[in-house]
């Protein structure tokens, strides 16, 4: 039987550090980096949400990501800033800050360079890594972030979204109606 031959697609992911490791995302899913902002907290939220960002006058999620990965939670510094990603999830695609030590920089990948994740008994984190690479004498994991929240996750992050920027668009209604 022959063995298929590799195709060499290169893979753009932008990598970024937290607590000291190096992660990568697919360019696709970013839609900006930005500072970070006032962060509006939410009562009783899960401990990775960080609370909602105001980005382009639209209310987002923002993840902790660190705290979401089972690391300790976010040390602020100057490099501390947020990726806008888009997820897609229940079939809609959803804004979603996540916050990082560091944004470093997009690297081309080919198929090749991408190695599987280790393999362990418990897996959990098997379905939002999709691969590693080496970067110098350290590997990056590839996150899946459409995997790394849950359905139930997904819809709360929804649901936050959709209630601050429903209170949002109330109080836009009512300081442009006429007065009497």
């Amino acid at each position: 039987m022959e063995t298929p031959i590799a195709i060499k697609i290169p893979e753009h992911v932008l990598s970024f550090s937290l607590d000291q490791e190096f992660f990568a995302v697919n360019v696709t899913k970013v839609i900006e980096i930005i500072e970070v902002p006032k962060i509006s907290k939410i009562p009783k939220a899960p401990a990775y949400m960080s609370g909602v960002i105001n980005v382009r006058k639209h209310m987002v999620p923002l993840v902790d990501t660190r705290v979401k990965l089972g690391m300790s939670a976010t040390a602020f510094s100057v490099d501390t800033c947020v990726i806008v990603v888009e997820i897609n999830a229940n079939g809609q695609r959803l804004a979603v800050g996540v916050l990082v030590d560091e944004v470093l920089e997009v690297i081309d990948l080919t198929r090749e360079e991408i190695l599987p994740p280790p393999k362990f008994e418990s897996n959990d984190y098997e379905r939002f890594i999709t691969g590693m690479f080496s970067v110098e004498e350290h590997y990056a994991m590839i996150l899946d972030l459409d995997q790394i929240f849950s359905l139930h996750e997904v819809i709360a992050l929804e649901s936050v979204t959709q209630a601050e920027n429903e209170k949002k668009d109330q109080t836009t209604k009512r300081t442009k109606q006429p007065a009497q």
